[in-house]
């Protein structure tokens, strides 16, 4: 073998790469436009920005969240002079343990007392404020199915009477301890219930439903409005249920103190049910003068120079392009020629970015932090907000904010997020959202020219409420990047 000619070849070939890279380092500027002379005329492409206003900025009302099985409960009451007072509360199920005894409670048990353990996930308002809670039997009718999907604005009054009211209990936002429920009348005869009650009911699921359909727990009346509400977690909250039994030699003697706990699973895998509610109140407040001048949250017509966005099926906004801004777009695609002639290119929309300002922002000022801390963090966009399908009404999300693609992403990517983005720049006190597509299909007259600017989708029941700038201090702008492409 010619070892000799086989690595003259090989110098030969590094000689030539020696004397291109000495010649690209030699370059003391990189000209970018070289070669543009040799494209076409007809397929040059010009790179362009331009910032437009005019979004025409409505209100909006959604309140059919879905908030079934969520693992979590949600209570209590806070009020807002803005956003009025949101209430919260919940419909439980609760499933026994085990008994103290495998045999039951014991001889001759004596009831004692019921207490409530509850872990807080999250928290929205005053946790200093104490609360007294309602704690109401379920209708023994109460049509009630674990695999039904249940949404924040339920009617609770079909599945219990006010008259049937078991349990009260104080709550202020003083950590993971257990509270002591007080009993009514009804109360105490539940206890009874669960104690003497045949023992195969403990043993079997089903017949424990059967026998305790559940409860519904709601901030009383008489409690204080600014307060807080609260979120806690379902897989450690639970009952204690406190009693004596007798000795069974002696029987006047008393033997010992046994507890009976209950948790308050839910979901498929328990064949139980909770389901969350929200009621709001305006009444009173800057969005009551709304409620009642925008016929609840319809008008589109009066346009709003600030708009809210609300968690928990409260208020949102609707965002609207009008044609006069649409015609904007469209003219973007023109240009003229040396001689001063119209020509129109062609248009690809590279990015398109929406910035939404928040109202009254004061950089560095605390009242404008906590606005930020009690503001949604990330904002959805929305083409419709009730869309059938199997997992229930579900919000339909403009091209560019495509959520079930982000949260199959996290599976395998838990960084992903969308070029949507949606999130508050707290740096600068607004939200930017990348709508490209969708400006590109407005553009073409295949999408409507409307979006609803929403909680993101996995935040409808989380804490959350901001004021925006619709057409006041800092309006809506829409910043375009796009290429003009010669036909």
């Amino acid at each position: 073998m010619n070892f000799k000619s086989r690595f003259k070849g090989l110098f030969k070939t590094v000689s030539t790469i020696a004397v291109v890279i000495g010649a690209a380092v030699g370059c003391s500027e990189v000209n970018y436009d070289m070669g543009y002379d040799f494209i076409p005329e007809s397929q040059r492409m010009t790179l362009c920005f331009d910032t437009l206003s005019g979004v025409k900025t409505y209100l909006y009302r959604y309140d059919s969240v879905l908030s079934s099985n969520t693992g979590f409960m949600f209570l209590g009451r806070q009020k807002d002079e803005t956003f009025g007072q949101r209430t919260n509360s919940c419909i439980v199920q609760y499933l026994p343990v085990a008994m103290p005894y495998k045999g039951g409670f014991g001889i001759e048990p004596i009831i004692d007392s019921m207490f409530l353990r509850v872990e807080i996930s999250s928290y929205d308002g005053d946790t200093t404020v104490e609360q007294k809670f309602n704690v109401y039997a379920l209708n023994s009718d109460a049509d009630l199915c674990y695999d039904s999907l249940y949404y924040a604005n339920i009617d609770v009054e079909e599945y219990y009477n006010a008259d049937s009211l078991l349990f009260t209990f104080n709550y202020s936002g003083r950590g993971n301890i257990a509270t002591r429920m007080e009993p009514t009348a009804l109360g105490r005869e539940l206890m009874n219930k669960l104690v003497r009650v045949d023992t195969s009911v403990y043993n079997n699921d089903d017949k424990f439903r059967s026998n305790f359909k559940g409860f519904y727990i709601t901030p009383d009346q008489s409690s204080p409005a600014k307060a807080a509400t609260y979120q806690f977690n379902l897989e450690n909250a639970y009952m204690q249920l406190w009693l004596r039994d007798h000795d069974s030699i002696d029987q006047a003697k008393i033997k010992d103190t046994l507890t009976s706990w209950y948790y308050f699973y839910d979901g498929k895998e328990y064949k139980s049910l909770s389901v969350n509610a929200a009621e709001y109140d305006y009444a009173g407040s800057t969005l009551g003068a709304l409620e009642a001048s925008t016929n609840n949250f319809t008008d589109t017509i009066t346009i709003q120079p600030t708009i809210y966005v609300q968690t928990w099926g409260g208020v949102v906004s609707r965002l609207r392009l009008p044609n006069s801004l649409v015609e904007q777009l469209n003219q973007l695609k023109y240009t003229k020629d040396a001689n001063g002639n119209s020509i129109e290119n062609s248009i690809l929309i590279n990015q398109a970015m929406l910035y939404v300002n928040m109202s009254d922002y004061v950089e560095g000022n605390m009242a404008t932090v906590d606005k930020m801390d009690n503001a949604p963090q990330r904002l959805g966009s929305y083409l419709n907000m009730r869309t059938s399908g199997t997992a229930g009404y579900t919000p339909a999300p403009i091209p560019d904010y495509m959520y079930d693609l982000e949260k199959s992403q996290q599976m395998s990517d838990e960084d992903y997020v969308l070029p949507y983005n949606g999130y508050l720049n707290r740096s600068n006190g607004y939200y930017e959202l990348n709508i490209s597509s969708y400006i590109q299909q407005v553009m073409k007259g295949t999408m409507k020219q409307d979006i609803i600017l929403a909680p993101s989708a996995y935040d409808f029941m989380g804490y959350g409420q901001i004021a925006l700038d619709g057409l006041t201090q800092r309006p809506m702008k829409l910043s375009i990047t796009y290429t003009l492409i010669k036909k």
